[in-house]
């Protein structure tokens, strides 16, 4: 529960981006923003966040791309939990929108593409949530080594959400390849 909770803290930070707060004497969590670039009314960000708490350590590496005139956003972004000596790695697919929530099935499916193949969660699930600062859906799974080592070695990186139902819902967005540099660097 106590993991899943961090995800719902993330959700901010995937999108209004993050401060370095290396000069804090609180080291249990170092975030800063790697990358961003601002273009055609929209921002991307690329974030990196470590977290360590008791005997846990999350590494976060995140890409959020979000419209300026109305602040809608996605975000990818791959969350490595180590706990002594074991490793967990999870996905974590988001949209952000501050005029209406989110219901429930709004997306019910994804397709994370690297070009040459598709990269799955395992037993990824789904949620809206809502915040003070917008209304959230989240994708979230697990992801094992050979998914990791396959975003890693992606030519590109495409993530679709998309609905069983109605096909209006489709949406997609390219992760710049800087992502994938901070996920061989920092993963």
């Amino acid at each position: 529960m106590k993991k899943f909770l961090f995800l719902f803290l993330m959700l901010p930070l995937l999108f209004i981006g993050c401060k370095s707060d290396d000069d804090s004497n609180d080291n249990s969590a170092k975030e800063s923003v790697v990358w961003s670039q601002s273009k055609d009314g929209y921002t991307e960000k690329i974030t990196y966040k470590v977290t360590t708490e008791d005997d846990s350590k999350d590494t976060s590496v995140a890409y959020a791309i979000q419209e300026d005139s109305t602040s809608k956003g996605l975000a990818f972004a791959v969350i490595k939990t180590e706990i002594d000596k074991n490793i967990i790695y999870k996905g974590y697919i988001a949209a952000l929108r501050k005029d209406e929530p989110f219901e429930h099935g709004y997306w019910d499916k994804y397709i994370i593409s690297t070009g040459q193949k598709t990269v799955s969660m395992k037993d990824a699930l789904s949620s809206p949530h809502d915040s003070d600062d917008g209304y959230y859906f989240i994708m979230v799974g697990a992801l094992f080594d050979a998914q990791m080592e396959a975003l890693k070695n992606a030519n590109e990186l495409e993530v679709t959400l998309g609905n069983s139902s109605d096909s209006s819902r489709k949406t997609s967005f390219v992760v710049d390849y800087e992502f994938i540099k901070a996920l061989l660097k920092y993963m």
